[in-house]
């Protein structure tokens, strides 16, 4: 914006009306000065076309009015001081005044500023980012870039204001420095190659942690032919973890599905065996991000228990045992006075029992639909049998 100053020369014995001329933009500003006032007896603003003054219309005069233009109204523009002649007995009616046209000022574009200038962050996060211009132009253009280290930044859009950057958290890593960059550009203004601003991105990511594993289920109980997942869970904030799994203790009768990754099946083999085994499933969590190498472990206790499935076994008077290949019904046969150990058997479920043998049946724990003769003597027993004749 531009101030002007003009002075007009008011009417006097040798003169009309009097006008300077002087061209302007919007926003500027005429001082408008008046001189040679004798024999002038009154000065008033009569006319104000196209602009604002700080005298009002009809208001006196002074030496110093002040034309003042705004906005953007393109076109002429006047003000006009009359003058009141007297001289003698002859009185006249003159003016004076400024008059010129009116030229829309160019647009103009001369800064642009981002806001914030600078932003710290840790973890992850998100930040706006606004673009402010300094200038008339009302077309600015936004172009935004990051520049630096951006593996772990992303820019919401790379045009118009605001735009947002968001931040991965990426564990272990070292600081980070993002640059945000914007350039402004105004067809108006004649502004092409652009001006420019940046911020800047201060990235701390979390330091990585590797503490303890845990297992699920702690502990757990298979039968034959039985499976069981378990199931590894970290304390800490890596996503590097490598997981390591082993058995030990009774693995004679158990596989595991795999030695690595998360989670693992242990399957039972079935066999024929009296005995409950107990495994351990171990498991070893790694983690480079974390320099963790050596391992956190954890254990859990898998018990295995084998179904018994007795044998046929034929046993004559003379105590001699002849084992037979198979037997449907009755799972054991038992003639004879012999003494029959049966003691360790877990389930004689459905089996046909004849004999006087003593503590044959001691410690039996299942003899569900059992037909036993009655001179079958029982130790301890859960029930359940058929107690009959002998036959």
């Amino acid at each position: 914006m531009t101030t002007y100053s003009a002075t007009v020369n008011t009417y006097n014995t040798s003169s009309s009306h009097r006008t300077v001329t002087q061209n302007v933009g919007t926003g500027d500003t005429i001082n408008v000065s008046f001189s040679n006032y004798s024999p002038v007896t009154t000065l008033l603003v009569s006319l104000i076309t196209n602009c604002s003054s700080s005298v009002s219309v009809n208001g006196n005069a002074t030496s110093g009015l002040t034309l003042t233009f705004s906005g953007s109204s393109a076109g002429t523009y006047d003000l006009r001081v009359t003058h009141f002649y007297s001289s003698g007995k002859t009185s006249t009616t003159k003016y004076s005044g400024v008059t010129g046209t009116v030229s829309a000022a160019t647009p103009t574009l001369t800064a642009v500023d981002i806001s914030p200038a600078t932003w710290s962050n840790t973890g992850a996060g998100s930040q706006a980012f606004a673009a402010s211009a300094t200038g008339t132009a009302t077309d600015v253009v936004y172009a935004w870039s990051l520049t630096g280290d951006t593996d772990n930044a992303t820019l919401s859009a790379t045009s118009g204001t605001p735009v947002t950057v968001t931040m991965a958290n990426d564990i272990g890593e070292s600081q980070e420095t993002v640059t945000v960059n914007v350039s402004a550009t105004s067809s108006s203004a004649s502004v092409s190659s652009g001006i420019t601003d940046t911020a800047v991105i201060t990235q701390t990511h979390d330091a990585a942690s590797l503490t303890a594993v845990d297992i699920s289920p702690a502990t757990a109980t298979i039968n034959n032919g039985g499976t069981q997942a378990f199931t590894a869970s970290i304390t800490g904030n890596v996503t590097d973890t490598v997981y390591a799994w082993s058995l030990s203790g009774d693995t004679d009768n158990v596989s595991l599905s795999s030695s690595s990754g998360n989670p693992v099946t242990v399957t039972a083999t079935d066999v024929d065996d009296t005995d409950q085994e107990t495994v351990t499933v171990n498991v070893s969590a790694t983690s480079s991000q974390a320099s963790v190498s050596s391992g956190v472990t954890d254990t859990s206790t898998l018990t295995l228990n084998h179904t018994q499935t007795p044998q046929g076994v034929l046993v004559t008077p003379g105590g001699a045992a002849i084992a037979i290949a198979s037997i449907a019904n009755p799972a054991v046969l038992v003639t004879g006075s012999s003494t029959i150990p049966l003691s360790g058997l877990q389930d004689l479920d459905g089996a046909l029992i004849a004999s006087t043998s003593t503590g044959i049946l001691s410690s039996v724990k299942s003899l569900n639909g059992a037909f036993v003769e009655f001179e079958v003597p029982v130790d301890s027993w859960d029930g359940g049998a058929n107690w009959g004749s002998s036959f």
